[in-house]
């Protein structure tokens, strides 16, 4: 039986506006993982009331507490929160809006720290940004033809973009040292040296360490899911559409969040 740990992570307002839909709904439907896989979310403030409990393939889905649970995430708010922003160009603000993004990466970090540390065991770990919408059943063996033989699969836009898509992503958790990105991407926002990068968004870092850890390692195999990056759209903002996860799945970004 193969094991998947989702990760995802959002807040009350978020919850209301759109993710009460996408997973409160979507995800309980379409999410076809099985009991032994899980969903761990991780909420920033006050938890909104009625959260699911499960999926209806009997997915647990757990929820953890940012300033309770993940105490790194803490001190880089103490820390960092007032650290102050370059001036940008009207729309592009979130280059250097690093504290929203910062959830996700200690989320992340959070959630494979226990399996890197051997105390929980999965073989896929995959996030989900909370405004993706499922449209037909996510399973297992879905996600290991996403996968394939790589060590990893993403959206990677290419040049000249300057970062990929992290909406989704999908690692091999039972080789352990393709866990290091996340717990290396929280560090660099912990330690404060993500104020070296050109741009502060989770985004940014995560494709420079991805680039960095293929280098490096080379039996890091990534698989671009971006199906369409020798074509005109390559340089697109919905990379989804482009992938094999547009037969599944819907990524509402940006003002497109108001149609979820």
């Amino acid at each position: 039986m193969t094991k998947i740990k989702v990760i995802t992570s959002f807040n009350k307002d978020l919850w209301d506006r759109y993710a009460n839909r996408t997973i409160g709904k979507s995800w309980v439907e379409h999410f076809d993982l099985g009991p032994d896989s899980v969903i761990e979310a991780w909420i920033l403030g006050p938890f909104p009331e009625n959260l699911p409990m499960q999926t209806a393939s009997g997915t647990p889905i757990k929820y953890k507490m940012v300033e309770t649970q993940s105490t790194a995430w803490t001190m880089f708010y103490q820390n960092h929160n007032n650290h102050p922003r370059p001036k940008t160009d009207p729309g592009q603000e979130y280059r250097f809006n690093f504290m929203p993004f910062s959830v996700k990466v200690f989320a992340l970090a959070e959630g494979v720290f226990p399996i890197a540390e051997e105390v929980e065991h999965f073989d896929y770990v995959a996030w989900f940004d909370a405004d993706v919408m499922l449209t037909e059943k996510v399973t297992p063996e879905f996600l290991r033809e996403t996968i394939g033989n790589a060590e990893m699969a993403w959206l990677n836009r290419g040049p000249p973009w300057a970062h990929g898509e992290t909406g989704f992503i999908l690692l091999n958790a039972r080789r352990r040292e393709n866990l290091d990105i996340f717990l290396q991407q929280a560090n660099m926002y912990g330690s404060g040296q993500l104020f070296y990068f050109a741009e502060w968004h989770d985004a940014f870092v995560f494709t420079s360490l991805v680039y960095l850890k293929e280098y490096m390692e080379p039996d890091f195999h990534v698989r671009n899911l971006n199906m369409d990056m020798e074509s005109k759209h390559k340089n697109g903002l919905y990379p989804f559409e482009t992938s094999i996860l547009n037969t599944k799945m819907v990524h509402y970004k940006g003002n497109t969040k108001e149609n979820v």
